[in-house]
């Protein structure tokens, strides 16, 4: 009877490893609090990309602007007019800036050059803003302005990359 009992035992064997599903408590936690995070950070890419469309929209609408000049569908009077219209728009809508709808001259091209970041509104190609668009023939820089212009709404759009400045 005793050789029976020994000839019925088996080897030593390791048990079966775990499955991996379904996982423990913690793992679904997790998982519910890195789905969260996704969401909140999809939803708050989405509301500052909105933000931004007045700035990608009037980068576009200037760009057609001075492809117009370029191909003299437009004066340089309609085209200065056009470029400050477009800088008011966007300071106004996009910008969220109302304090400058009545703001003309100089006060409108101080507030060019504090949004820009220097002084090239007030003292360099961009003061042709001021009152020099309504002259009959307005003489400006024409590439130089364009590059201001340019830099200037490339600038308002790479602000949505930025952190967002509460004192702007």
């Amino acid at each position: 009877m005793h050789n029976d009992l020994l000839q019925q035992l088996r080897d030593i064997h390791a048990p079966l490893p775990p499955y991996f599903w379904p996982p423990a408590p913690g793992w679904w936690l997790l998982a519910a609090l890195a789905v969260g995070l996704v969401c909140y950070a999809l939803w708050r890419l989405i509301r500052r990309w909105r933000c931004f469309a007045a700035a990608r929209e009037a980068c576009s609408l200037y760009r057609r602007v001075y492809a117009n000049l370029a191909h003299n569908e437009i004066t340089p009077g309609q085209y200065l007019h056009a470029a400050n219209a477009l800088l008011k728009r966007l300071a106004i809508f996009g910008s969220g800036h109302g304090c400058v709808r009545p703001l003309t001259g100089t006060g409108w091209l101080r507030y060019l050059d504090q949004r820009h970041g220097s002084n090239a509104f007030s003292s360099g190609p961009g003061r042709c803003l001021d009152h020099t668009r309504f002259t009959l023939e307005p003489v400006f820089d024409q590439e130089a302005l364009h590059a201001l212009l340019s830099r200037y709404f490339r600038g308002e759009r790479a602000r949505f990359w930025k952190p967002a400045d509460s004192g702007s």
